[in-house]
């Protein structure tokens, strides 16, 4: 892919978007970024990256299209289920082309909660599954009910009438302290560390289908994670034993560590790419860290 010409991008000031965008601004620094940025107190941040600012919401559809349609790349990492965002982006992506401009290419970012399971506490088929994005089978059977489908939907038909180039990214856990311009860190380990401490214990925890991509690394057990993570907060005497607990489904935990979603980053794999920075449980003591000092 050469460098584009123009990029718009949404989600800077997100844990997500922020690292996207940080990578965008190294990788091209001489390429005219617009940032779609909601809080005015958030300006100098992004604007120190090398970005022009784009003051607005996810709601103003009329400046997301005007901008989505001046864009050579148009990134978004604001919100994976917000359809009339969705569909302003792909209208001014629309009006590019028509304008005789080459397709703009869309990166989307999803997420692999798309092939998750509702926490249920058993073992079901589907989450047995393991997702591959190699096969574009895997992807076109994932069902229209699965949280954020119906967006992707949107981008696959727009992608298929060649409104757009589209690529959708989906991120699996992610971790680590992020180099983002503003949230620098994220939120399943964050949450489990928050409730360990309010509750002073751990509990365990080319057709568009094929421009669909896992950010899968590997896999791991909430269980296992809250077990390493218990011992780290009691040795800095935040909650009363090492050991983890178990909890009852109903918690504000649910969504963050009771569901399953299994993924293998096959296409990713064979571009080139290959996760290497430190595991899920090594990074829990930086994040820990992070937390406290941030509380």
């Amino acid at each position: 892919m050469s460098a584009p010409e123009s990029i718009f991008i949404l989600g800077v000031t997100g844990y997500i978007g922020g690292a996207v965008f940080s990578a965008i601004r190294k990788t091209y620094p001489n390429v005219p970024t617009a940032a779609l940025v909601r809080n005015p107190s958030h300006n100098d941040a992004v604007k120190a990256k090398g970005a022009r600012i784009v003051q607005g919401s996810h709601s103003d559809h009329d400046i997301i299209t005007k901008e989505a349609s001046q864009a050579d790349m148009v990134v978004n990492c604001a919100d994976a289920d917000d359809l009339p965002l969705t569909k302003a982006i792909l209208k001014g992506m629309k009006q590019r082309k028509e304008s005789g401009a080459k397709t703009p290419i869309l990166i989307h970012t999803s997420g692999t909660s798309v092939v998750g399971d509702p926490p249920s506490g058993e073992a079901t088929e589907w989450n047995k599954k393991v997702w591959n994005d190699a096969n574009p089978e895997d992807i076109r059977s994932i069902d229209i009910k699965q949280p954020h489908r119906t967006i992707d939907v949107e981008i696959f038909e727009a992608h298929d009438r060649r409104e757009v180039d589209a690529y959708i990214v989906c991120p699996s856990c992610i971790y680590g302290i992020g180099d983002g311009p503003v949230k620098r860190i994220t939120q399943q380990i964050p949450n489990v560390i928050r409730a360990a401490l309010r509750e002073k214990k751990v509990q365990p925890t080319t057709s568009a289908y094929e421009n669909f991509y896992f950010g899968s690394a590997g896999t791991h057990e909430w269980g296992s994670v809250a077990k390493s993570l218990a011992p780290l907060l009691h040795e800095k005497k935040r909650v009363e034993s090492p050991e983890a607990v178990s909890i009852k489904l109903g918690s504000d935990l649910d969504f963050n560590i009771g569901n399953n979603s299994v993924s293998t980053a096959d296409r990713g794999r064979a571009l080139g790419w290959k996760p290497h920075h430190e595991s899920l449980e090594e990074s829990l003591g930086k994040d820990l860290d992070y937390i406290l000092e941030n509380l």
